[in-house]
């Protein structure tokens, strides 16, 4: 569902706006002359259970400049009208899930059920994984980076690999099945005293 995932093909098959650049086949958002840069996908899905992941390495500035720090937010919105999606306006979206924000100092308000693990991209890396449920037609991964600080060219996230694969559901028919056996299985008599 998610094309150029992994960033071989520089940004085939992702929306930007702002600074979004690739490099090394990893995907940058940066505050480059750019207020707020966004980096994005629409990818079609069925309802279902699915698992999102993908690697992120934290190179945001600590520097408070005007009282803040620069922040990158990273989010899933689903849409069943995809070609109105404008994450930039606040439009066109059914949810959002809040996956987590990042600044200098880590990962903050991460989302229940998601978590990160090591990376295989080494240790400035870490991985994060959610599993989601949803009934929309569509979803957008989406990395926004705000430039809170004004201070220009002094904040970068970098990402990589991003999966996106379902989760097959137990059907009836198995549960059926696991329930016969259970019954079928020699069962270990007490004895009475």
């Amino acid at each position: 569902a998610i094309v150029n995932g992994d960033f071989s093909n520089g940004l085939t098959g992702w929306q930007t706006s702002g600074y979004v650049i690739t490099t090394a086949g990893l995907g940058v958002v940066g505050d480059d002359g750019a207020a707020r840069s966004i980096l994005q996908q629409t990818a079609a899905m069925e309802a279902e259970t699915y698992q999102l992941s993908f690697d992120v390495r934290n190179i945001l500035s600590s520097n408070p400049g005007a009282g803040f720090v620069d922040t990158a937010f990273f989010s899933l919105y689903f849409t069943d009208t995809p070609g109105l999606l404008d994450v930039e306006n606040n439009t066109g979206y059914t949810a959002v899930l809040s996956l987590f924000d990042l600044d200098s100092s880590g990962a903050y308000n991460v989302a229940a059920g998601g978590s990160f693990s090591a990376s295989p991209l080494g240790a400035n890396y870490r991985r994060f994984n959610i599993d989601f449920t949803t009934t929309s037609t569509h979803f957008a991964p989406v990395v926004d980076l705000l430039d809170l600080n004004f201070v220009d060219n002094d904040s970068l996230v970098v990402v990589d690999n991003f999966v996106f694969t379902a989760i097959p559901e137990p059907t009836s028919g198995g549960l059926a099945a696991a329930a016969l056996l259970a019954l079928c299985l020699p069962r270990t008599r007490r004895r009475s005293c």
